[in-house]
């Protein structure tokens, strides 16, 4: 169970609120009468306002005091944490990791930590790429003292013979070893030295663009040759499959490329004689799966004891016999036709452990009828928990109902599966037949999903399902009823309801809600649910649609902690709005916003003023007209104003030249409201107008400039700039 490390200043924080409570919502109250929403304080009693900020310090300090930070964790919690921040990850086709040095400075306790752990210590980078890879090569060798060694070699490395030096009294450590390639100055034909003097190795792997150099088969061969112990997990690409049956008793986890086409059978048998094999990855394009020629292969019949087998596109006879011979698989990854449908249960329902099934489907042009698509049902797969379906090519309208009827046969014959996922580009998957056949499942995930009506026949309610997400209509989200959902993510398609709510009514549990939706069509939204705690909502109507419901409902999400806009296109006074209407509205039981995400360009004008409003202080802030200014909703443009076309719409001031000026634009902007209640009112005709210049302003956006900022978090307790001040 996961330790919440703020639970044990709860009650402090408690009482130091209890201690300030009546004063501040007192204050909160009388200011709650007299806010305006514009920005404007000037109404307000200055010393009331004043002493409301005093107070809002008052509880950050208090909260701060008793929290702490993270450095308050205990070791056994820590520990975890900096090894989750070490772990090897692959970013960009390459092998990555993040250097645990930085964190030993932030304070005595932490270098402790870490400096007596040696495993943080025990993943050494060989490349240029790696600042100062020679010295914190030496440091980590000796801080990991007797821990296992994983080393990411990079074979452009230009210190390799002084990182040798290094590393040579300690090979007796390197179980791992991960090469990878910047520039191939040295080739694989000079490592092998390297990797023979690895005698504990147990994990070797090389990046993708590896597989095929010629050099490597020399390389292997040598490898294998060696009368050390050997490695049991090889990702080699083209080898010498003559030399695998050197290895068979220790070989047990190997990634290769059959590439050949005239050795493709004989290289199966040689994988089907290595008895210790267990985790197999085939690469390559040797076969084609229309090949019709299947009678040709022959690769054995005996039982293999494989658990994980990942096979590229094969005919059919290669990709039965394999399967069926492995029947103690526990994850299966296949290339399949979709008019193998018939073949597929044979497949699974003979892998008696079968936990993870992950299918590619190659479509035709032909429809199936339904009952082309049905399971027998005395035949399931009771072990299978996890089902990832992939579609290569666009989905016709009409197969849409042959991959339903598939998906829901599949569906049938699974009766304990937890998660799916169906993905493709563009498929088609029709809600009236799928969704009825959802009765188990706790993960969902389906890249495209539509009704063929105006909506699903009744309310569809699903039992278990905890995180769910769809690229679908509205019309299937507002339908559905889930009891157990904690977690949307609902990519919004052309199939519009113009006006909609999403409340607890119909999804009661749910904490976290992701809204996307591409396009400028007007929308009329409204979310009232009572426990999320997390909102993300990206694409331009949908953030302006949101925070309109905001600005006129602040109390709808009252336990809402995270806020994160993603797109350029915010419109900062309703933002500002929303979040000045929220900070009131806590004497009505609403939840302070901890941490506010904005993706896109923003200027540090505007940061300032948020990093206020987050953490609840009210001030005399940009006006509204000058924030609908900042972003050219209201107003033409002012060719009076310095700047490029990146920093002249949010008021900065530049060194380039480019200033469009008014004849850029035509368009006649509504004049800007006097009131707040103004501009909730006329909210249509500012739509009307916000998408007439949504392309222009696109346009100036493509041009960019440093003055802005791509994305920006702030929480409650960010700190604002030493010279900054707001007024009274």
């Amino acid at each position: 169970m996961a330790l919440n490390p703020l639970s044990s200043a709860e009650p402090a924080i408690s009482s130091s609120m209890a201690t300030i409570g009546r004063r501040w919502m007192g204050l909160l109250t009388h200011l709650g009468a007299k806010v305006d929403f514009t920005g404007s304080m000037t109404g307000l009693n200055t010393k009331a306002l004043e002493d409301y900020n005093n107070v809002v310090a008052e509880i950050e300090r208090s909260y701060q005091a008793s929290t702490g930070t993270i450095t308050v964790l205990p070791d056994e919690i820590l520990v975890p944490i900096f090894e989750s921040f070490t772990q090897v990850s692959r970013k960009g086709g390459r092998w990555t990791h993040t250097s645990i040095s930085p964190l030993s400075f932030v304070c005595k306790r932490w270098q402790r930590i870490i400096i007596g752990t040696p495993s943080l210590w025990s993943i050494v980078v060989a490349s240029d790429e790696a600042e100062d890879a020679l010295a914190n090569a030496a440091v980590y060798v000796q801080l990991s003292r007797d821990h296992p060694l994983t080393i990411i070699y990079d074979l452009g490395c230009t210190v390799i013979d002084q990182m040798a030096l290094i590393l040579a009294p300690h090979y007796s450590r390197v179980k791992s070893i991960l090469l990878q390639s910047r520039s191939c100055s040295t080739s694989l034909e000079d490592t092998h030295l390297q990797l023979l003097s690895l005698p504990n190795l147990e994990r070797l792997e090389m990046e993708e663009s590896l597989i095929g150099d010629t050099s490597k088969r020399t390389v292997i061969d040598r490898f294998m040759r060696r009368k050390s112990p050997l490695t049991n997990r090889l990702s080699l690409g083209k080898l010498s499959f003559s030399r695998l049956i050197s290895i068979e008793d220790k070989l047990r986890a190997l990634t290769v490329s059959i590439s050949s086409v005239n050795s493709r059978t004989k290289n199966l048998r040689t994988l089907g004689s290595i008895d210790s094999l267990k985790d197999v990855t085939i690469l390559g394009g040797a076969w084609s799966i229309e090949d019709d020629s299947s009678g040709q292969y022959s690769i054995g019949d005996g039982p293999l004891s494989w658990d994980i087998l990942q096979l590229p596109a094969a005919p059919l006879t290669v990709t039965t016999n394999l399967t069926s011979r492995c029947t103690a698989l526990r994850q299966l990854e296949v290339t399949i036709k979709l008019t193998w449908v018939n073949f597929l249960l044979d497949i699974i329902t003979d892998c008696r452990s079968l936990q993870f099934l992950g299918l590619k489907i190659i479509l035709g042009g032909e429809v199936y009828p339904s009952h082309a698509m049905q399971f027998p049902a005395d035949r399931s797969v009771p072990t299978l928990r996890s089902l990832h379906i992939t579609y290569e090519e666009e989905t016709p309208t009409l197969l849409g109902f042959s991959i339903s009827f598939f998906t829901c046969a599949l569906l049938n014959s699974t009766p304990f599966l937890w998660e799916l996922r169906i993905e493709g580009q563009r498929i088609f998957l029709i809600a009236e037949i799928i969704i009825p056949h959802i009765k188990v499942l706790k993960h969902l995930k389906i890249a495209s999903l539509y009704c063929l009506s105006s909506g699903l026949a009744s309310s569809v309610q699903i039992e278990r399902l905890q995180s769910l997400q769809l690229r679908t209509d509205f019309t299937i989200i507002s339908n559905l009823h889930c009891d157990t959902v904690e977690i949307l993510d609902a990519h919004l398609v052309h199939y519009w309801r113009w006006r909609c709510t999403l409340s607890s009514a119909k999804w009661p549990r749910l904490r976290s809600l992701k809204l996307r939706r591409e396009g400028a069509e007007k929308i009329n939204i409204r979310l009232d649910f009572l426990e999320l705690e997390e909102l993300v909502i990206e694409g331009f109507s949908i953030i302006s649609a949101v925070l309109y419901s905001l600005a006129r409902h602040p109390t709808d999400l009252p336990c809402l902690q995270r806020l994160s806009l993603r797109g350029d296109e915010v419109e900062w006074d309703m933002l500002f709005i929303v979040l000045e209407k929220r900070i009131l509205a806590q004497k009505d039981g609403v939840s302070p916003l901890d941490t506010l995400e904005i993706h896109g360009r923003i200027s540090p004008f505007l940061q300032y003023d948020l990093i206020n409003l987050v953490g609840g202080r009210l001030f005399n802030r940009t006006t509204n007209y000058e924030l609908s200014v900042h972003y050219n909703h209201e107003i033409l443009f002012d060719d009076q104003i310095p700047g490029c076309a990146s920093c002249h719409y949010r008021l900065i001031a530049c060194n380039q030249d480019v200033i469009p000026g008014a004849e850029s634009w035509g368009g006649t902007p509504p004049p800007y409201p006097e009131t707040v209640s103004e501009l909730l009112k006329r909210r249509a005709r500012r739509m009307d107008y916000l998408i007439s210049v949504r392309e222009h302003l696109a346009e100036l956006r493509q041009i960019e400039c440093p003055a802005a900022s791509e994305m920006i978090t702030l929480t409650r307790y960010s700190t604002l700039p030493p010279l900054y001040n707001f007024d009274m």
